[in-house]
């Protein structure tokens, strides 16, 4: 995903005005819309978490052009929204969304003909919608969604302003918005976890024959960040280390073997984990095979989330958990 933390975004698109009744004080319904054309846009910000929940603040202006000579019809409004982004398993950069909100507008037709201009009527609204985003990088998300937005008041209630005679039943439209959301945080790589040894403590001096290396070791852990399988720079560095000693030992020990284990914390379905751990395990061998490692030696398993050397419920936790581990190993060296 295109990054955790706080965003703004902007927002634009077509509006469609609902069927509404404009009413004359004591009359029978004088005006009927339906189904009318404008636009739309508004600035949104708000906070993705990492489990795909999406809170949401979003300021955003309707207008459209009323039939039968009335005017136009503004509807500014604040939402406050939840959106929930779903993962896709083959299609980590892309992400269908469902949600919605509520909040308050202001109906404002700017009328002509007989009626009074500059009536309002301020009004609670919900919204329902839904959409799919795709992730141009780790700060800037791309996103085409619809809304379905609505005022909860069904009486024909009057106008302020200059035309109090008028009423007007419930506002509803349809609107279609492409935007652009830019993340603050990003993707960052979790801090590097200072390595632990990676070979028992060396024994007395042995003669001068025992000068070979211990082949069964264990490499420093190859971290990810959320929902990736690409390499981060540090982790780079660590497997180019990693494979230059896996190279010396291979010079010693002919049937020296590798082990590349893939794993995920445990934010996800069991069987997108466990696709993901599986890309995780063959980046770390690619790569390991770019740098002159023998494809033969090397041996890859996913496991998931089912391995977690650390508390998945916080995030450094979970940050520990999302990795590969390295280990090689030699059949004529008893561990």
């Amino acid at each position: 995903m295109a990054g955790t933390g706080p965003y703004l975004g902007l927002e634009a698109g077509g509006n469609w005005v609902g069927p509404e009744l404009y009413y004359n004080q004591g009359a029978a319904p004088t005006k009927f819309q339906k189904d009318v054309f404008g636009w739309a846009a508004g600035v949104t910000g708000g906070y993705k978490f990492e489990n795909g929940l999406r809170p949401e603040i979003e300021l955003i202006f309707r207008t459209n052009a009323l039939r039968n000579g009335l005017g136009r019809s503004n509807a500014p409004s604040g939402m406050a929204n939840l959106w929930y982004d779903f993962s896709l398993p083959m299609v980590s950069k892309l992400h269908p969304y469902i949600g919605g909100g509520v909040g308050f507008g202001r109906i404002n037709p700017i009328l002509s003909s007989t009626l009074s201009p500059n009536s309002y009527r301020s009004v609670f609204l919900y919204q329902g919608g839904a959409g799919v985003s795709y992730d141009f990088t780790d700060h800037l998300t791309g996103d085409i969604g619809w809304r379905w937005i609505q005022s909860g008041m069904k009486s024909a209630t009057a106008f302020g302003g200059g035309n109090t005679d008028l009423r007007v039943g419930r506002y509803r439209a349809n609107t279609a918005l492409v935007s652009l959301r830019y993340f603050f945080g990003g993707n960052s790589a979790p801090a590097p976890v200072p390595p632990a040894p990676v070979a028992e403590a060396a024994p007395a001096p042995a003669p001068a024959q025992q000068t070979k290396e211990d082949p069964n070791r264990k490499y420093e852990n190859i971290n990810f960040a959320f929902d990736k399988s690409d390499l981060t720079t540090y982790a780079k560095a660590s497997l180019d280390g990693d494979a230059q000693t896996i190279n010396t030992l291979a010079g010693q020990y002919p049937d020296l073997q590798v082990d590349v284990a893939g794993h995920t914390d445990w934010i996800g379905t069991s069987a997108y984990n466990q696709a993901l751990s599986e890309r995780r395990a063959n980046t770390v061998r690619e790569y390991l095979e770019s740098k002159g490692v023998d494809s033969s030696r090397i041996h890859t398993f996913a496991y998931g989330e089912t391995r977690p050397i650390a508390p998945n419920t916080t995030a450094e936790g979970r940050a520990q958990n999302r990795r590969s581990e390295v280990r090689t190993h030699s059949a004529s060296v008893t561990k």
